[in-house]
């Protein structure tokens, strides 16, 4: 979502983001990465379990991997809406690996509740090394590849 948060953002992103984005920083701060299909193209769903694998983080000062349903956090008993440089369990490699489910799991784990709406993933990159901010499309983002749906 280039020019989230800027004066260069159209009249209708910057709609957008004032209706359901709070407080969106400018490119300058932050890249935004999203997506509402897994891997194959589909829709993502309550209903359904997903794996998101990255064989290494990011060159970003900070990051943060999100999960929205009609784009709000989806509320849940354990109070975790993202999974953040900070704060994710790495593999021995360096990569980390999420699961985005209704269904509990050990691990680096984000909860997707059981009602249906517009399942949203977000990652950000806060303060992206230069490369980065000159060519977003060059980031290798995390596949979402689902598991499993009930």
């Amino acid at each position: 979502m280039a020019g989230t948060g800027s004066a260069a953002a159209g009249k209708l992103q910057r709609a957008t983001v004032a209706r359901v984005g709070i407080w969106a920083l400018p490119d300058s701060e932050v890249i935004y990465f999203n997506t509402e299909s897994d891997s194959n193209g589909d829709p993502l769903r309550a209903g359904c379990s997903y794996r998101l694998e990255a064989r290494a983080e990011p060159a970003a000062r900070w990051w943060s991997i999100g999960v929205y349903r009609d784009y709000f956090w989806i509320d849940n008993a354990i109070d975790r809406y993202s999974l953040t440089s900070s704060s994710i369990s790495r593999e021995p490699g360096g990569g980390y690996a999420v699961t985005v489910s209704t269904v509990p799991v050990e691990g680096n784990w984000l909860p997707l509740g059981e009602r249906e709406g517009r399942i949203t993933l977000l990652f950000r990159l806060y303060q992206p090394d230069p490369a980065i901010m000159a060519n977003p499309e060059s980031v290798p983002l995390p596949p979402v590849r689902r598991i499993a749906c009930i």
